[in-house]
C-alpha cells in the first residue's frame, strides 16, 4: 500500500459531490451487472443452469443475451 496510490479529491460545492456519488453508484451498479452476466454466461456454458433460468435471473431476452455474451467473450 503505497500512498502514491490514493488520489485527493476536492469538491468545493455540494452538487459536484452528489454527481461524483451519483456516478460511482452507476460504476458499482454497472460492475455488478457485468458480474453478474459473467456468471450466467459460464454457468450456461458449462451446462450447470439453463438457458431460461439465466434469462430470468438477468432479466433479458434471448436476443439480448447472446448479443452480451458474445461482447463478453470477445473480451477474454
Amino acid at each position: 500500500y503505497s500512498d502514491k496510490t490514493l488520489t485527493d479529491i476536492k469538491v468545493p460545492e455540494e452538487k459536484e459531490t452528489v454527481k461524483l456519488c451519483r456516478a460511482m453508484d452507476e460504476m458499482l451498479k454497472d460492475s455488478k451487472a457485468e458480474g453478474q452476466l459473467e456468471t450466467c454466461v459460464q454457468l450456461v456454458n458449462d451446462g450447470d443452469i439453463s438457458l431460461d433460468r439465466a434469462l430470468e435471473k438477468l432479466y433479458m431476452s434471448f436476443d439480448e443475451f447472446y448479443k452480451k455474451k458474445a461482447e463478453f467473450e470477445s473480451k477474454e
